[in-house]
């Protein structure tokens, strides 16, 4: 098995195939025009269906349903810590995650550790604190869980990059955790999953298939 630390430096050198900036406006116009057109993000809920959103482009060549959940994920995640997000909301990040982030023009989505340094960079000068583990141990997840408002979470479920990984938000409400834009395959319905009881028991449901935290993020309002 790999270790969270190769597989997490390991996908961050993919981040130097970067994607130009014709491709990203080219993208932000389509995705623009889409949302136009029929692609419809409700203000204020989370977006839970990851598929119906294939028609937005992201990367080289690429698109929503194929690597767009790390953008979904700070979408939620924003939602969750109280920002008012919309569609061009989501246009605005994933133009970001774009230029500082994306592996190899996408076909890896977008490398984790660059998750967290957007979410830093985004947050830290509004109020909140973002915290990191690579640690999969419960004691560790559930520290983490307890101490944060709004969790993000990367989880892969196999030996290589190539095998199957996705990030995701996991709502803190009333003490329960809620996971979002969970893949259907795994939740049987585009809807929110859950609750569980601590964050490691929201992590180990979704990964009832082998999926493990690769990195997960903790958000907490100063």
């Amino acid at each position: 098995m790999i270790s969270n630390v190769i597989l997490l430096g390991a996908w961050q050198l993919l981040t130097v195939a970067a994607v130009p900036e014709r491709q990203i406006a080219q993208n932000r116009a389509e995705n623009q025009r889409a949302l136009q057109t029929g692609v419809k993000i409700e203000p204020g809920r989370y977006i839970e269906n990851q598929p119906q959103l294939g028609r937005l482009k992201f990367g080289r060549g690429f698109d929503f349903d194929y690597g767009g959940c790390s953008v979904i994920a700070v979408y939620n995640t924003l939602l969750s810590l109280g920002e008012q997000v919309s569609g061009e909301a989501l246009c605005e990040i994933a133009e970001e995650l774009q230029r500082r982030g994306v592996a190899l023009g996408g076909k890896f989505g977008v490398a984790p550790l660059s998750l967290k340094y957007y979410l830093k960079r985004r947050l830290e000068n509004e109020g909140f604190s973002v915290k990191s583990t690579i640690s999969s141990r419960a004691e560790v997840l559930d520290e983490l869980g307890t101490e944060s408002d709004a969790v993000l979470v990367v989880l892969w479920n196999g030996k290589h990059m190539r095998d199957q990984f996705h990030a995701m938000h996991i709502e803190k409400r009333e003490g329960k955790f809620i996971i979002h834009n969970a893949c259907y395959f795994i939740n049987q319905s585009y809807g929110e999953m859950g609750p569980y009881g601590s964050l490691s028991a929201a992590i180990k449901g979704y990964g009832a298939g082998g999926a493990k935290a690769a990195l997960t993020l903790g958000i907490k309002r100063d």
